[in-house]
């Protein structure tokens, strides 16, 4: 079908772990081993957002024109995190392009964060270069790509990977 292919990471990003859960109340779906099971999800939420932005002190770049642009990333900008929630504020891209559906969320789950990220609290799941697999979601949903939050420990910005160019591309084949 067609969508978003998911975004090839350079040689400095070794481990990337997904982690899918809801904000409900502590009960949470993770997906933690190597085979990424379908999670399914009822039928309140109808509209996601997709927000891309960096811890760059309130200076983000967020992606809410129909064509979703490529965002070059400075040395100043250590991590990067695409989230999809079903709470907008203020204007959002809703997942209404060709490609993507919306994901349909329980009455009970109120946000749907899709986050691939360098650390990594027991049993991850391991994407390594050159690219990551797209996360397959239930019969509502087709796929979603995400990424990247780089390789830092502590917050500390000499053991920060910095990512200059991020490319995300649109109405790609995903098989």
């Amino acid at each position: 079908m067609p969508g978003i292919e998911p975004i090839i990471l350079g040689p400095s990003v070794h481990y990337l772990t997904t982690t899918i859960q809801s904000s409900c109340n502590g009960a949470c779906k993770h997906f933690t081993e190597p085979g990424i099971e379908p999670i399914i999800l009822g039928p309140s939420v109808h509209h996601l957002t997709t927000t891309i932005q960096s811890s760059c002190n309130g200076a983000c770049k967020h992606f809410t024109e129909p064509g979703i642009e490529p965002i070059i990333l400075g040395p100043s900008v250590h991590y990067l995190t695409t989230t999809i929630q079903s709470s907008c504020n203020g204007a959002c891209k809703h997942f209404t392009e060709p490609g993507i559906e919306p994901i349909i969320l329980g009455p009970s789950v109120h946000h749907l964060t899709t986050t691939i990220q360098s650390s990594c609290n027991g049993a991850c799941k391991h994407f390594t270069e050159p690219g990551i697999e797209p996360i397959i979601l239930g019969p509502s949903v087709h796929h979603l790509t995400t990424t990247i939050q780089s390789s830092c420990n502590g917050n500390q910005e000499e053991d920060c990977q910095h990512h200059e160019l991020l490319y995300i591309p649109r109405n790609s084949q995903l098989d």
